[in-house]
């Protein structure tokens, strides 16, 4: 890189891996430290930096495809639907409506920004990101939560600047994924690795140990079939002694028991959040609750029982969120939310496929970008199902950004194709 291009690209680096702190300690510490105890309003906050990091990109807004213009069409005619025949929207929904348009807004542009800064600037800055997270965990866990507990966090186990151990694995495991598949050296995947499982059993946290045994299954998949025989021994030994380790644990055998009667409040709580989509789903005929509208149907028994265990009768634990985010889009979509989740497992899909091949190519310049949105899309699959806290979360800001930086990719893709094949011909 020539001396006049290096200011410009510290630049970037400052200005990429800054949004990527800010994205994940933005939405918590404003709950934590101000009278808003919202999400959302944190997710606002990032969306208006990321407009402001890429206001060069503002010209693209008006390159939006009609098929996109028709999607959010058939959208609005669903919405207009559930008014119709299950009822308006609270006040809260059609506000939360506008701060995710911004969010949309902000995220496509910011696809866009990744689409024209060097592939090696933005692995730096998805790189440094994890180092920094990396460190924070660590010196949480080492203090013992000391400085979430100065500032008056409320959780027993406050990570700051997050909230709880869950909201940090949130956002950390899918930095942690990123960095383990752009690493060259199995070493360093490794390391990356047991820091995660670390963290998870001392904290102890199964988000953690989730993402964790992602990054495993990923180390596991992008082998070739002659390693992946040579392995399969270790494999097999460290699969058999972590599920005896958990199972023996009452901490994470605890949530692995679906069962009705179990008293962990995690458990009950994704319980109720599949019971209310159930629910939900019948009560309106298919059409949903509507946007934000989770919470306002009558308790399952699952929320009395949270109730009992919390020992807090007028307590609702997660009813809003309904503790992953697949139960709130069918809870609040219907129909429209279970064709999201379809399309979204089918992309996930193919983004694992798709990293898997480029793990066997061996990454290079062309495809680092690439790369690191698909782990993005894939490691979603924890906030969709497992667990998660709704459409305003650094996660689900992430996403969004994956999302436009893929389909922009593949609409590059097709175009290049077009003109070499027209080239062709001529």
């Amino acid at each position: 890189m020539s001396d006049l291009a290096m200011p410009h690209a510290n630049q970037n680096f400052i200005k990429l891996y800054t949004l990527l702190i800010l994205i994940g300690a933005t939405p918590p510490i404003i709950v934590a430290l101000s009278p808003i105890k919202t999400f959302s309003a944190g997710c606002i906050l990032i969306a208006c930096i990321g407009l402001a990091l890429s206001l060069r990109q503002s010209k693209h807004l008006s390159t939006i495809k009609n098929r996109t213009l028709i999607s959010l069409s058939l959208a609005l005619t669903y919405f207009f639907a559930q008014h119709i025949f299950v009822g308006e929207w609270q006040a809260k929904s059609y506000f939360s409506a506008l701060a995710l348009i911004g969010m949309f807004g902000s995220a496509y542009l910011l696809a866009r920004e990744f689409h024209q800064i060097d592939s090696k600037i933005v692995l730096e800055a998805f790189t440094w990101s994890y180092y920094s997270f990396a460190f924070i965990g660590i010196f949480n866990i080492s203090t013992f939560y000391i400085l979430g507990k100065t500032l008056g966090y409320t959780h027993a186990k406050p990570f700051f600047p997050f909230l709880e151990p869950s909201h940090f694995a949130l956002y950390f495991g899918p930095l942690s994924f990123i960095y383990v598949a752009t690493q060259t050296t199995t070493i360093k995947q490794i390391y990356a690795i047991s820091l995660l499982f670390g963290m998870g059993v001392i904290t102890p946290n199964t988000t953690l140990l989730t993402y964790a045994s992602l990054s495993v299954l990923l180390l596991i998949f992008s082998l070739r079939p002659k390693a992946l025989f040579l392995t399969l021994p270790i494999f097999l030994a460290t699969v058999i002694y972590g599920s005896s380790f958990v199972l023996s644990n009452e901490y994470f055998s605890s949530r692995l028991d679906l069962s009705a009667d179990n008293q962990s409040a995690t458990t009950l709580v994704y319980l109720q959040g599949v019971q209310d989509a159930v629910n939900s789903l019948s009560s309106t005929n298919g059409l949903g609750l509507g946007f934000q509208m989770l919470g306002t149907q009558p308790p399952s028994e699952y929320a009395y029982s949270i109730a009992k265990v919390m020992a807090d009768v007028n307590g609702e634990l997660n009813r809003q969120d309904g503790g992953f985010l697949a139960a709130k889009l069918i809870a609040e979509l219907g129909v429209l939310g279970i064709v999201l989740l379809i399309l979204f497992m089918i992309s996930s899909t193919k983004s694992l496929l798709r990293v898997r091949h480029i793990k066997f190519k061996s990454m290079n310049s062309q495809n680092t970008k690439e790369l690191i949105f698909n782990c993005i899309i894939i490691t979603f699959c924890i906030e969709m199902f497992i667990r998660g806290y709704g459409y305003f979360s650094s996660g689900f800001f992430l996403f969004l950004i994956a999302v436009f930086y893929l389909a922009h990719s593949k609409s590059n893709t097709k175009t290049i194709a077009r003109r070499l094949n027209s080239f062709a011909y001529n």
